[in-house]
């Protein structure tokens, strides 16, 4: 199955999800708001601001993953054989889709402190 999108935004106010069609330097840049730093998942790839001095926290990030981030974060599949950045699978994308009620319904500062503790 090919997805008509190569990425996923997960912003900070966690109103949902938002597609990317690209995934270019500049593409994810302007997603995360500025430079970026990837930090490597089993599932694929977080890509987050490199500064994200002020920034809310990322409570996608932080329940789904068990990684403490901040600002909006993109998802993508991981890196290929060449170094490229792939596409994310069909079945990460449910996996993130099947967890953000859970994320709005249960995210509570005490929790987020203790999966970051963890």
């Amino acid at each position: 199955m090919t997805m008509p999108f190569k990425g996923i935004l997960l912003p900070t106010d966690c109103e949902g999800w938002i597609p990317l069609k690209r995934i270019t330097l500049a593409d994810l840049q302007k997603a995360c708001g500025g430079y970026v730093t990837v930090v490597s998942i089993a599932q694929g790839t977080l890509w987050c601001p490199d500064d994200a001095i002020g920034q809310a926290q990322n409570l996608y990030t932080t329940f789904i993953y068990r990684k403490p981030l901040w600002g909006n974060v993109v998802v993508t599949g991981g890196v290929g054989a060449k170094g490229e950045t792939l596409s994310i699978h069909p079945t990460q994308v449910r996996h993130i889709i099947k967890h953000i009620p859970l994320v709005k319904r249960y995210a509570t500062p005490a929790l987020l402190e203790y999966i970051a503790s963890i």
